[in-house]
């Protein structure tokens, strides 16, 4: 069972449930950081390499993909060292501080390739500001998502909590995305404006991660059992076990996976089909995140009277009609429509954020409490892994399916692009989401995620302050 550093009396006084305002406003800040770099990574990093540094679509793909199998070593690593981390900044607060400083690094280094490197000085250069990029964000991402089932006993307050991180989420998403976007067309487009930008997403990254560090020193937090190895095949059974976690995680894996390769492919959709250019990513971002922050409140409530999952099903389908749409587009689409789909992408991605990290989140605190046994660094690694590894997917698609179908990159007009290579990017913006729609259904069904599930009644394990 797990060791209480306070005693009861300070567990059960009143309000204990409660996540302190303070606490939940800067812990929420953190995603800003996160969901900024999350954000760039398809949006930018392909059509960058591809078009600035000049490197080959599927080869760029295979090397933003290679930089993610650091994960599968890193994720476990992390998320178990910061269950049985001791110290004056608690066990998660240290890996939140490494992560915001490796993170800032990392996001310049990226987009400041080196001018005159040979083939393979690139592609190396690339592969390891890839790695960094990767490292920095899981040694804060899985210590930070595992916070939210130690802060408090209660699913209302969870929901509520990760209601408010949405609200950072959409935000750090159109930081990462329009934002970031705006300074490159604003700087001319060229390596100095991707280096500018890479430098004011670094800054930015940075300090909303260091402001997260900073703020949840007052969260509270459990602690695992001391003197006890983990035994990583008997967690890997619990995770397996608890079918709301496994089955979500494989919805998750799937969700991100087709939203990582339309971003990915979103750039390239508006100059080749759409011919316009980086202002379309600025109002398509600006409109989801004014949409997505109007909704937000209301996926709560409707989370609290229907159930999450069943919320989290429809935000997703909202989404994907949203994104079948694009298949009527092109460049004499008016601009009402072109609002109106973005209107209906930012109401189903609020309840994905809300509600589906509400369903993971509420499966890793009920699998803590039937344990007796708090190990949410290390289940809450296993979740944020799929997410990794999908984001890493979708720009390896989408750069692979570019390779085949021609896409010729020294084209000074890009928009002039053989038939089989504008199919390759409907293919991947419009089918792709189709497909993965279609495998969520099936999961759910097969799942029976949305049939009740029995909360545990063993107490859970005591809290602390870090």
């Amino acid at each position: 069972m797990a060791r209480a550093i306070h005693s009861a009396s300070h567990v059960v006084a009143s309000g204990h449930d409660m996540v302190p305002p303070i606490v939940a406003w800067t812990w929420s800040i953190g995603s800003l950081g996160t969901q900024a770099m999350l954000t760039a990574l398809p949006y930018f990093v392909l059509f960058y390499l591809v078009r600035i540094v000049g490197l080959e679509p599927g080869l760029a793909g295979i090397l933003l993909f290679l930089g993610k199998i650091l994960d599968f070593i890193t994720y476990p690593a992390i998320g178990l060292m910061s269950d049985r981390t001791r110290g004056r900044l608690g066990r998660r607060r240290p890996y939140l501080l490494g992560g915001a400083v490796l993170s800032g690094f990392a996001c310049f280094a990226l987009f400041d390739t080196p001018q005159g490197l040979p083939g393979w000085g690139a592609n190396l250069y690339a592969c390891v500001a890839m790695s960094g990029y990767a490292l920095g964000l899981a040694i804060f991402s899985v210590p930070y998502m595992a916070m939210p089932a130690e802060m408090t006993d209660s699913e209302t307050q969870r929901t509520k909590l990760l209601g408010l991180r949405s609200c950072f989420m959409l935000l750090g998403i159109f930081c990462g995305g329009p934002v970031a976007g705006s300074i490159v067309k604003y700087l001319g487009g060229g390596p100095a404006a991707y280096q500018s930008m890479g430098a004011a997403l670094g800054l930015f990254v940075g300090l909303t991660m260091l402001a997260s560090f900073v703020g949840a020193r007052r969260a509270r937090a459990t602690v695992s059992a001391l003197g006890r190895a983990p035994n990583l095949w008997a967690i890997s059974r619990r995770f397996a076990r608890n079918r709301i976690l496994l089955s979500m995680s494989l919805v998750h894996f799937l969700q991100i996976f087709a939203q990582s390769a339309a971003q990915a492919v979103l750039l390239f959709f508006f100059a080749v089909v759409m011919r316009k250019g980086t202002e379309a990513l600025t109002l398509y971002g600006g409109v989801i995140m004014i949409a997505g922050l109007g909704c937000i409140p209301v996926w709560v409530l409707l989370g609290r009277r229907f159930g999450n999952a069943r919320c989290y099903l429809a935000g997703m389908w909202i989404f994907t009609a949203a994104g079948w749409s694009w298949i009527i587009a092109g460049p004499a689409e008016p601009t009402w429509i072109f609002v109106l789909r973005s209107v209906v992408a930012g109401i189903g991605s609020s309840a994905s954020m809300v509600c589906g990290q509400a369903v993971l989140i509420n499966a890793i605190r009920q699998d803590s409490v039937a344990s007796g046994d708090p190990r949410e660094g290390i289940m809450s690694s296993a979740t944020t892994l799929f997410e990794k590894v999908a984001t890493a997917l979708g720009p390896l698609m989408v750069g692979l399916l570019l390779s085949v179908a021609h896409f010729d990159k020294s084209r000074a007009d890009i928009a002039d692009q053989p038939a089989s290579a504008m199919a390759a990017i409907e293919a991947a913006l419009i089918w792709t989401a189709v497909a993965t729609m279609v495998l969520i259904q099936v999961i759910f069904w097969g799942f029976r995620v949305l049939s009740p599930v029995q909360e545990p009644r063993r107490s859970p394990p005591q809290p602390r302050t870090n």
